[in-house]
């Protein structure tokens, strides 16, 4: 055991990653439904905001370069996603953007997803007050993931 590390947070890890995996075998099957799999729902998730650049797109998905071109075909193929090549700089850079169709398969596997979480914070118990300081939690860890990125 590290130094300061107690055995309830050592408890509390492994609930945390015991609830992590459980909820994405579960989000896994949610997207599955709608033909999506967790790294291409992450993709369009993260094209919701604005077009990436393909590399910027591949380290925020957390994929190698190959898999990433192996996604991106995919979603193209079913005209989620289109790439198009930045005239304006290097010729060689790869813009990805969201298409309509993209957008309306992204707002249901969210609204699913969304869904998921309610009926898990149901079943386990959480209350109003607790989801709204996890809520809160979620917004802080975004803001510092914003400031650091």
């Amino acid at each position: 055991m590290a130094k300061g590390t107690t055995q309830r947070e050592l408890n509390g890890l492994r609930v945390w990653c015991t609830a992590i995996e459980m909820w994405r075998q579960d989000a896994d099957i949610v997207l599955a439904r709608r033909g999506l799999t967790w790294s291409g729902f992450r993709a369009l998730l993260a094209l919701s905001d604005e077009p990436h650049r393909s590399g910027e797109l591949r380290a925020e998905v957390g994929m190698t370069s190959g898999g990433m071109a192996k996604l991106l075909s995919r979603l193209e193929a079913e005209g989620l996603v289109r790439r198009r090549r930045n005239a304006d700089e290097d010729h060689r850079i790869v813009i990805v953007e969201l298409t309509a169709r993209g957008r309306r398969l992204l707002e249901s596997a969210a609204a699913d997803i969304i869904a998921m979480r309610d009926e898990d914070f149901e079943q386990w118990g959480i209350d109003e007050e607790l989801r709204a300081a996890v809520h809160q939690a979620w917004e802080q860890l975004q803001q510092s993931v914003a400031a650091e990125g």
